[in-house]
């Protein structure tokens, strides 16, 4: 019988990487800005490489940036809601 979890795990991480690819000109994009990106983006890879930046680049800010982060967040999350 296939190991389904090893196989959709690696089928995510190909996915993931092929989006990478599309979205490599975010180096400069503050993780509020890829946020904005995410909400406003309909490709699954480009969805999945975003959230995965977006989650590392979560992890390496200190507690005052997430709590800028997430302030940022929630004006754009409301703008978006507006449109």
């Amino acid at each position: 019988m296939p190991n389904w979890t090893n196989m959709i795990g690696d089928l995510m991480f190909r996915v993931t990487e092929i989006g990478s690819t599309m979205i490599s000109n975010n180096v400069e994009l503050t993780p509020a800005e890829k946020c904005d990106q995410l909400l406003n983006n309909t490709g699954e890879a480009t969805s999945l490489a975003l959230s995965r930046e977006i989650l590392d680049n979560y992890q390496a800010l200190t507690d005052e940036e997430k709590l800028v982060f997430f302030k940022l967040f929630l004006k754009i999350l409301a703008l978006t809601l507006m449109r």
